[in-house]
């Protein structure tokens, strides 16, 4: 008994027969694909908790990973500002110094008059 097929030419005929599909099936590469299929999936069901565990643990030190990265980065920042300040109030006493001011010499504490 055939199988009717179309096809753009018109209809043919193929003969398939049981013995000749588990001819097909039976080669080298199609076992290998089909075993490692099989050996994969099994892994899975068998490990899934293991894999699961391991994606939410590498999930959760990306996240880490990244707020550590941007606390640095504000931690930079504010030293950057800090630094910014310290120029800012040193540019301000050198020129009052270089004005005549005694504030430029002694800054915010001047000496006591004893």
């Amino acid at each position: 008994m055939g199988v009717r097929i179309g096809g753009s030419i018109g209809p043919a005929y193929i003969s398939a027969s049981p013995k000749d599909i588990g001819k097909a099936a039976s080669t080298p590469l199609t076992a290998l694909i089909l075993a490692t299929y099989w050996i994969g999936y099994g892994l899975f069901l068998l490990y899934k908790y293991l894999f699961l565990g391991m994606y939410w643990a590498a999930r959760w030190l990306w996240r880490q990973g990244v707020a550590a990265y941007h606390w640095y980065q504000d931690r930079r920042a504010e030293q950057a500002a800090a630094t910014d300040r310290v120029r800012q109030r040193a540019e301000e006493q050198h020129r009052a110094y270089l004005a005549g001011d005694d504030q430029g010499i002694y800054g915010n504490f001047p000496p006591s008059a004893q």
